[in-house]
């Protein structure tokens, strides 16, 4: 992830200013004050900007090595000053990376110490939390923005109270616009194959072998739904990836990419953007116009990742994509860390 930054930073450092000059330009040729919706448009365009030929559009994190708090890092901070100029950045996760939690933790604490572990813990041991009747969430969450930071926990505590805890002024905006894909209880079937159709439909739709999901192995935990993982769980985990063999041994770090389903979502928001995805979901060629379109394409991508148990909490920019506002969000308990 460290060469990501150097690599996005070299290359808006060296081309990028001419991008954002140029977006100012349309800014005050439009009239607009600083504070103004376009400005804000014209600005984020121009963070997007390589030159006059290229974008940063959609990145996809899995299973990242970064700090949790080098988000909250105000001054200085070249990671969100990198990660920021893409369009969408999307962040699959799982509470069970024995990897990150134990391992890197330890490997890392020499180049970003921490005085306590609990401020050790990798942006790959998100999970999201306050599912109804205290089991993991599944599925799109829909929560105010008030409550977004309250709902992420890593390690064993939320991004609420770690940025409680950071002293002076921390940061908390870009923690609301990653978009956050909790796959600790992420069902699948097991094969690196490639598939025959499109599992991802298949997955919302409830076809072939997504007609009964529980019978599906776990990929990354096999921890199913249980609010969090105890200690003795996240040891029996770390001495199955070490240490298991055959079926008996999980792979928490790259366990994403094993099942057809995960994969194919992985891949089309890296390729296509959120909302490209929707319109795939939802089946091209639909009678009613873009909204509606977009609005059976979250049913859809709700459906699958309901079925996959996958945990999905969108950024602020997103969540009204594809949203009903007529309806009211599903009810979920408080978030409890």
């Amino acid at each position: 992830m460290t060469s990501i930054t150097h690599i996005v930073r070299v290359l808006v450092d060296a081309i990028a200013p001419k991008a954002r000059v140029k977006a100012d330009d349309v800014t005050r040729r439009a009239g607009e004050d600083d504070n103004s919706k376009d400005a804000e448009e014209a600005k984020t365009r121009a963070d997007a900007q390589i030159g006059h030929a290229f974008v940063l559009g959609h990145l996809v994190m899995v299973s990242p090595d970064i700090p949790a708090e080098a988000l909250m890092i105000r001054r200085g901070n070249f990671l969100k000053s990198s990660l920021r100029r893409f369009q969408e950045v999307h962040l699959f996760c799982n509470a069970g990376d024995e990897v990150l939690r134990t391992l890197s933790s330890l490997a890392n604490f020499f180049s970003f110490p921490m005085r306590t572990r609990e401020r050790g813990y990798r942006l790959g041991n998100a999970e999201l939390v306050g599912g109804v009747g205290k089991l993991r969430p599944a599925g799109i969450v829909k929560l105010g923005e008030s409550m977004f930071t309250a709902s992420v926990r890593v390690g064993t505590r939320t991004l609420a109270e770690l940025i409680g805890g950071v002293a002076g002024n921390p940061d908390a905006d870009y923690a609301r616009m990653l978009n956050f894909f909790d796959c600790t209880a992420y069902r699948d079937e097991d094969t690196k194959a490639s598939p025959v159709g499109d599992p991802l439909s298949d997955a919302a739709d409830g076809r072939g072998v997504y007609k009964e999901p529980g019978a599906l192995p776990g990929l990354l935990t096999g921890a199913g739904r249980r609010a969090q993982l105890s200690f003795p769980a996240h040891a029996a985990l770390l001495a199955r990836y070490a240490f298991a063999q055959g079926a008996y041994h999980v792979d928490v770090h790259g366990g994403y990419f094993d099942g057809p389903s995960g994969r194919a979502l992985i891949y089309r928001l890296a390729c296509l953007g959120y909302e490209e995805t929707l319109r795939r979901l939802c089946g091209e060629g639909g009678e009613g116009g873009e909204d509606d379109d977009l609005t059976r394409g979250r049913q859809q991508l709700h459906a699958a990742c309901e079925r996959l148990q996958i945990g999905v909490l969108l950024s602020k920019d997103l969540n009204s994509v594809g949203a009903e506002p007529s309806l009211s969000p599903p009810k979920q308990e408080p978030p409890t860390a």
